[in-house]
């Protein structure tokens, strides 16, 4: 090695050992997570329940790592104005390469898939397959844009009473606010959310 690459060496060394840990910090990111707050029901303890509407990717992805690592996750509402989940929908998707991927929503409408088992090139397009609470045949909502790089669904349509210039509102299944869907597993280990009659508020 020649004197002069082993003179610059050394203060680059030293520098990575000054940040250390923190050298890959992401101050946006930790403060997307600190908003999230405490968690709401801290005797859930099975995961899958819990932070419904809320941003998965940002803790089950890379950054955070809490396992299961997922690539794209969230929760689906029975429509744009309804705090009610959707159990049994299934969500799929396909990524820039036609790979195809799916996952069927839980009792407080959450679903994931995880990045071992689906690791997409962006962007998705996404679409929900559900079936009314009538029999008929199944219905599917479409995603209207491209998922382009956030695997967090609440990433972008957060948990709102209703769209704003900055978010579309919830992931929801039905276009129709009246359409009836099937009842909630009495087994569901968080109780359903209920909407207000209506002229209530959201």
């Amino acid at each position: 090695m020649s004197a002069l690459r082993s003179h610059l060496r050394a203060p680059l060394l030293f520098g990575a050992l000054l940040l250390g840990p923190w050298g890959c910090a992401n101050p946006v990111v930790d403060d997307k997570i600190d908003l999230l707050g405490d968690e709401p029901l801290p005797d859930l303890e099975d995961f899958q329940f819990h932070r419904a509407g809320q941003p998965c990717v940002l803790c089950h992805g890379e950054y955070e790592a809490e396992g299961p690592m997922m690539s794209v996750g969230g929760t689906v509402y029975r429509s744009k104005l309804s705090k009610v989940p959707v159990e049994g929908a299934m969500v799929r998707m396909w990524d820039a390469f036609g790979a195809f991927a799916e996952a069927k929503t839980n009792c407080v409408g959450n679903f994931w898939i995880e990045k071992e088992d689906f690791d997409p090139a962006f962007p998705l397009h996404v679409e929900v397959v559900y079936q009314l609470a009538a029999a008929g045949p199944l219905k599917t909502q479409p995603m209207a844009s491209r998922i382009s790089r956030d695997g967090s669904c609440a990433g972008c349509h957060q948990d709102l009473a209703s769209p704003t210039q900055f978010s579309p509102g919830r992931v929801y299944a039905s276009p129709n606010p009246a359409d009836e869907f099937p009842a909630i597993s009495s087994l569901c280990p968080v109780p359903p959310p209920q909407d207000p009659p209506p002229g209530g508020t959201p």
